[in-house]
């Protein structure tokens, strides 16, 4: 219901299988950073008591992309920072709360734009690398090691290919 609500789309991934989430699992590896260093001189099992603080310090910092925090795109203000000297202002004036409303959602229309502007961007660079090489028989091939462990090799093999399937 809220999935509609929103006008969004709700997508599965693969479970236990990192690349098909990279966003995800970027967040992830940046909260692992900034709790590397909340932890730093602390006992590493009370992480979590600063997992509070990593995901507030993640949110509210403007994304080099769209060039807005990710807290100011959900909740249509800048979040009151320690040190924060300007008194909270609040109105109930309809015409300046439509004001706000379109220019949040303004913000977000442009961060979209901006967003889909470098993912296609990067889909066209990455399209100009890759090669493909097509798999006929005879051929021999190398297997990516999917399930890799630590110090185990990233590939299996050399195989000979027998025969094609025109799946691949």
């Amino acid at each position: 219901y809220f999935v509609k609500l929103i006008n969004a789309k709700h997508r599965t991934t693969t479970p236990y299988h990192p690349r098909t989430n990279g966003k995800v699992e970027n967040l992830n590896g940046l909260l692992g950073r900034m709790l590397t260093k909340y932890c730093m001189g602390k006992p590493t099992r009370v992480w979590d008591l600063y997992l509070p603080q990593a995901l507030f310090a993640a949110r509210v910092r403007e994304h080099a992309t769209s060039g807005k925090s990710p807290f100011y795109l959900v909740y249509g203000t800048h979040p009151r920072l320690p040190g924060d000297t300007e008194p909270v202002t609040s109105t109930r004036d309809p015409a300046e709360l439509d004001s706000k409303i379109m220019a949040v959602n303004h913000a977000r229309a442009e961060a979209n734009e901006k967003l889909l502007y470098k993912a296609i961007r990067a889909q066209k660079i990455h399209d100009e690398k890759v090669t493909t090489c097509p798999l006929q028989p005879g051929k021999w091939v190398l297997v990516r090691n999917e399930a890799k462990q630590k110090f185990e090799s990233q590939w299996f093999g050399p195989y000979k290919i027998l025969k094609a399937h025109p799946l691949g």
